[in-house]
């Protein structure tokens, strides 16, 4: 029951504060200044959005596979084995971010894309997760020494491969990369966004901001 509450509730919240926030005038509960329809409208993804954001997986996953790097080894595994791991984190990131200043400052792709579409991209990225984590169910139980309990919802929360590798036995960590990238790295995209368009809408970025 945990895992299904925790599938479920987190997306929601994230849409409710971006609700609260974005649509209902900072309360939480609707009130005077609610604009449900703007809201719903804000929410539906675009083709436009989910093209931004998959070229920005396929990026992440690029720099992640390619990017020079030491590689080093885990932990070993019950059966004695280590995998290795290549540390190129740092200079994936800077890649990234000088990439995205580029696009920013040459009008190819504004900052403000993140802002203007954050409704749009909340529900892409929700829906891309759940599809990409049915692919990592399915993965884990035939190439990523499989470490379930039996229970489709408990696996399909938990992982259902200990470490999934794209080829199996490869040095593409599935789970590495899900953990520190795309995801970390957008997040200080996002707030580099939200800064720009109130910088854009206001002349200053704010201290909280």
């Amino acid at each position: 029951a945990g895992n299904v509450v925790l599938t479920f509730a987190l997306p929601a919240i994230v849409v409710g504060l971006y609700f609260s926030v974005g649509w209902n005038g900072d309360d939480i509960l609707p009130g005077p200044d609610l604009d449900y329809e703007g809201f719903a409208r804000s929410l539906v993804p675009s083709f436009e959005v989910a093209g931004v954001y998959l070229a920005w997986l396929a990026l992440s996953a690029l720099l992640h596979a390619f990017m020079p790097g030491r590689i080093v080894e885990g932990t070993a595994l019950p059966d004695g084995r280590r995998l290795k791991y290549k540390m190129n984190g740092l200079a994936s990131l800077v890649a990234m971010l000088v990439l995205v200043g580029v696009l920013h400052v040459t009008g190819v792709l504004s900052l403000a894309f993140v802002h203007d579409h954050f409704g749009a991209l909340i529900s892409t990225i929700t829906i891309f997760c759940f599809v990409f984590s049915g692919f990592l169910y399915l993965y884990g139980k035939r190439h990523g020494q499989y470490r379930g309990i039996g229970s489709p919802v408990h696996d399909f929360f938990m992982g259902s491969g200990h470490n999934p590798r794209v080829p199996p036995g490869g040095l593409f960590d599935l789970k590495f990369f899900c953990e520190a990238r795309p995801a970390m790295v957008l997040w200080m995209v996002v707030d580099a966004s939200f800064a720009w368009a109130q910088y854009e809408q206001h002349g200053s970025v704010s201290t909280p901001m």
